[in-house]
């Protein structure tokens, strides 16, 4: 997930990015197993949950009303509930969405 033109203040805040990763978590039905985080100076942070089904993280880059987001997940994950969170929540002007699916032997 990409997403522009969000409120830097959010971008930049750890404790809001933080319930806001945990909730989509939950929102998608994913166990956190672990949560690393940190912040940059003079501004963005990134944050990693480590989940049982795989992992959600955030970069931030609030200089530039920007983050990049991702969440990975299998089994009776429904990731798509943790990205309609995000974006209910972070509300960017503009994003792009990219689905990858993975081990597929396509």
């Amino acid at each position: 997930l990409d997403f522009f033109e969000v409120d830097s203040k959010k971008l930049n805040d750890m404790a809001f990015c933080k319930k806001m990763i945990v909730d989509a978590c939950g929102e998608a039905k994913c166990q956190i197993l672990n949560i690393m985080e940190h912040k940059f100076d003079p501004h963005g942070l990134t944050i990693a949950c480590i989940l049982s089904e795989s992992h959600c993280t955030i970069h931030t880059w609030p200089e530039s009303n920007y983050c990049a987001l991702d969440i990975y997940g299998c089994g009776e994950a429904d990731l798509k509930k943790g990205v309609d969170h995000f974006l209910s929540v972070l509300t960017p002007g503009n994003y792009n969405i990219r689905l990858i699916k993975r081990g597929d032997n396509a």
